[in-house]
């Protein structure tokens, strides 16, 4: 099913990038911590890379985000957890300041949920909701903080990165 979605989602941007309404926007690289809703986690890292196209004031995301760390089980021993989700988000952008730029994107995505105390994976569909406040140090390079909450009927997963944004 996760292979499915990906090559939807390819054959889609294809598409639109052969029309030539569409264009590369940037590509984020994000690096932060997350929290599952309900689980105790003690040391977690979260890595997603998104990758933006645009049609006027339109944003289009493809999104992999990889998450793992060590928690505890209901027993109070460690477990080492993980998830992979890959999304396609659309989003706008507001312009604050001269250079503070605001990203938001919601969109449909497919997560997968494992840990060393559940022998099979758990894997969902899910909602995710994205911000990224950017600071513009140039005008093809921005810092920024991203906050993520995605929802699925495993886990809620919120999330915090510092992000790198290359502009086209």
């Amino acid at each position: 099913m996760r292979k499915l979605i990906f090559v939807i989602c390819l054959i889609t941007v294809s598409q639109l990038f052969s029309q030539d309404k569409f264009k590369f926007k940037s590509i984020d690289y994000g690096i932060g911590t997350y929290k599952i809703n309900n689980e105790h986690s003690a040391l977690v890292l979260i890595s997603a890379f998104d990758v933006t196209t645009s049609y006027k004031s339109n944003l289009l995301t493809l999104s992999n985000t990889i998450g793992f760390g060590f928690g505890k089980d209901e027993q109070s021993y460690i477990d080492l957890e993980g998830f992979y989700e890959i999304t396609v988000l659309y989003g706008r952008e507001f312009s604050i300041a001269k250079q503070f730029t605001l990203e938001t994107h919601a969109g449909l995505g497919f997560i997968t949920q494992n840990n060393t105390t559940v022998q099979n994976e758990n894997q969902s569909y899910a909602i995710p909701f994205k911000v990224k406040l950017l600071y513009y140090t140039n005008d093809h390079f921005a810092l920024g903080f991203n906050p993520n909450v995605s929802f699925n009927k495993i886990n809620t997963i919120y999330s915090l990165n510092l992000i790198l944004h290359f502009k086209f």
